[in-house]
Formats: structure tokens, sequence, C-alpha cells
């Protein structure tokens, strides 16, 4: 087999996004096989909301590198999906807690945000379309769109319960944007989930709505990504108040590696 465990790009454009992510974020459960046997790819978004999850969340390694998932293929180049860990720690590794802004005592609710680091957008793959079943040629296929789509398009994913307030996490008057070192940067494009219902503690339930944020990932001819260590995702109500998500991972240089082979480029995330 070729390893082929590198930095990844994921897949978040919008008009094509929202048909797959939305069957990834509904419970969902497919059995899989393949050479690290079967298992089963599942998110629960109320026991993942009910998690401690910190505000914020420091990663290992760069955004568009992998450390949880491999990618190998074998000799008819057949692609199998290799986890550290399950699909919903997967899940939770790239979340984080919000934290209250300005005067005030801030407190812990469910509310989180999901980033789609390249090793989610690549293991997102497989309760989407199944890739370990695809033949070689549709597989590779597939893999490659994934990848321009996340070198173009930064997403994250806000799952904000009701009981923190309107779930309508950018309404008229809201402002979200991106802080990158001494960066700005607003979303290219918002869109907003139904409100769901979600099992919580004690058989009772909350209810929630996936909010999608979508930002450019090259601008002025730059990685958004590329020199930064750390990113938060800023909220700033209508009416006054203002809440911060926030991912810190190693050293960019040291952390993305170049591809060593054809395999590996394959799933490579970096720009």
């Amino acid at each position: 087999m070729n390893d082929s465990s590198t930095p990844p790009q994921s897949p978040r454009v919008s008009s094509r996004t929202m048909g797959w992510r939305a069957g990834v974020l509904a419970v969902l459960a497919l059995l899989v096989g393949g050479c690290g046997g079967q298992g089963t790819y599942t998110l629960d978004e109320g026991r993942l909301a009910q998690r401690f999850l910190p505000a914020t969340r420091s990663l290992g390694h760069h955004p568009d590198s992998l450390q949880s998932l491999s990618v190998t293929t074998d000799e008819d180049s057949t692609i199998t999906f290799e986890m550290e860990r399950s699909y919903a720690s997967l899940w939770e590794k790239w979340s984080s807690s919000f934290q209250s802004m300005g005067t005030g005592r801030s407190r812990r609710g469910r509310s989180y945000a999901t980033l789609w680091g390249w090793e989610l957008s690549l293991a997102s793959l497989q309760p989407e379309v199944g890739i370990q079943g695809l033949s070689a040629d549709r597989a590779h296929e597939i893999l490659a769109e994934r990848r321009a789509e996340y070198q173009k398009t930064l997403q994250i994913d806000v799952f904000w319960f009701e009981s923190e307030g309107s779930s309508a996490l950018a309404g008229p008057g809201a402002r979200v944007t991106l802080e990158i070192g001494d960066q700005e940067y607003r979303p290219m494009e918002e869109e907003y989930g139904p409100l769901r219902e979600a099992f919580l503690e004690n058989a009772t339930t909350g209810l929630y709505r996936r909010n999608t944020f979508h930002f450019a990932r090259i601008v002025d001819d730059q990685d958004i990504l590329e020199n930064g260590d750390q990113m938060a995702l800023i909220v700033r109500f209508t009416g006054g108040g203002r809440v911060r998500f926030r991912w810190s991972w190693a050293d960019a240089q040291a952390a993305v590696r170049a591809p060593a082979g054809p395999s590996e480029a394959l799933v490579a995330g970096g720009s």
C-alpha cells in the first residue's frame, strides 16, 4: 500500500456543499469496510453539544495536514481511509465552544462551531458518497474535486442552540468576521439551515440551527492560512453582545510537508 497522509483540502462550495453536508449533519449511520475493518460513521449533534468543548481548540497540526486520518491506495488504486479515532471524535477534535466577549461573566453553553480541516473534509466523503466502495477512477475524481473546493474556501459551521438566544446567528444588523493575525475577513457566503431537534441529557431535547459561513481561502493572491497559527470566528449580535470561537495549531511551516508521491499529492491539502 502507498501511504498518502498529507496536507488536505476540504469541500465547502455552497451549491454543492449544502447537499452533501446536510446528509452528514443529520444523525447518520453508514457501515463501511476496508483495510481498517468495519466501523460506523455517525454524528450526534446533541451528544457533541454536551461535551466539554474548549473555547480555544488547540490542535497539534495545521488544518491542511492529516494526523488522525490516513488515506491509502492498494495495487488497483482502490482508496481506503484509516482513522485513529471515531468519526464523532474527529468532529469533536475540530470543534470549539463559544466565549462571551466584553464585560460581564462568560458562560458556557451548548453551542459550538466546527472548522472543516482537511482530515474532516476527507473523512466526510465516506458517509456522503461511500468513497471506499467506489471504483478507483471515480474515487480519485471525487478526491480531486474535494481538494479543489477546499483550496478555494474555508468553511466553519456553527451549531447554535435556542437556549442561548436566537439561532439565526447573522440576522439583520449582525456581523460575522474571521480574524487571523491582524487581518479580518467577512464571509463570502452565509447559509442557515432549518431548526432541528437534538436529544440532550435526561431524555430532554433542544432546538438548534446550523449556520454555515464560507470564507475565501485566497485573498489578494495569498492563502489566508499560510502564515497564521490561530483563528477566531467573531459573531456580533444585533442589539449588542459578542461571542468568539477560536482554534490554534502548531507552526504552519513545521506542520505541512510536501507530497512524497502521486497518491500523496492527491490528498495534499495546502494551496
